[in-house]
């Protein structure tokens, strides 16, 4: 260790600087990285709280699939591709569409479910169709119900800015689960 100081104090003035702006840098960088690691759990929640702020923040027509998705669908269903084409649905005598509590933004729509009347667990489609200012389309849903069960499926509304959008759903599909 003597060695080592005695060489270093023997060099120019000059290789002296480099290499005490070298530690330097190297002490500053290990500094930044190892409070970049230590401040990522904060900065993980600051973005969680970002992104359920984002919508706030748009106007309605700036919203994106999955953000009216999550305002509508807060349920047990799952999204799918579906074009319209015809399904068997002869099983729409035992489900039963109902409203419920107050939902969405200021309580705009009401709470929406679904029950099932009979004694087998059936698979159905659900379309929610919208207007939303001028841009109209419609949003499929696909749910199984167990027998004698009731789902929550959703709101009534999208409700955003102090407006409620309607979401009417349809019944187009509905057969027994085969997977008893």
């Amino acid at each position: 260790m003597d060695n080592l100081v005695t060489v270093f104090l023997q060099q120019p003035t000059t290789t002296k600087m480099k290499k005490s702006i070298q530690y330097l840098f190297l002490f500053f960088l290990g500094m930044a990285i190892m409070s970049c690691s230590t401040s990522s759990s904060s900065t993980e929640t600051e973005q969680t709280e970002t992104a359920s702020d984002s919508t706030a923040s748009k106007d309605v027509d700036q919203l994106t699939w999955r953000d009216v998705v999550a305002m509508v669908y807060d349920d047990q269903g799952e999204g799918i591709e579906w074009h319209g084409e015809e399904m068997p649905n002869e099983l729409t005598g035992f489900l039963v569409m109902s409203t419920g509590d107050p939902c969405g933004e200021d309580d705009c729509g009401q709470r929406l479910s679904l029950a099932n009347t009979s004694d087998r667990s059936i698979t159905t489609i659900i379309r929610g169709d919208y207007d939303i200012e001028g841009d109209q389309g419609y949003i499929p849903r696909k749910y199984i119900i167990a027998a004698s069960d009731t789902l929550m499926i959703g709101c009534s509304h999208l409700c955003y800015a102090g407006k409620g959008y309607e979401f009417p759903r349809t019944i187009v599909a509905s057969a027994y689960t085969e997977m008893e």
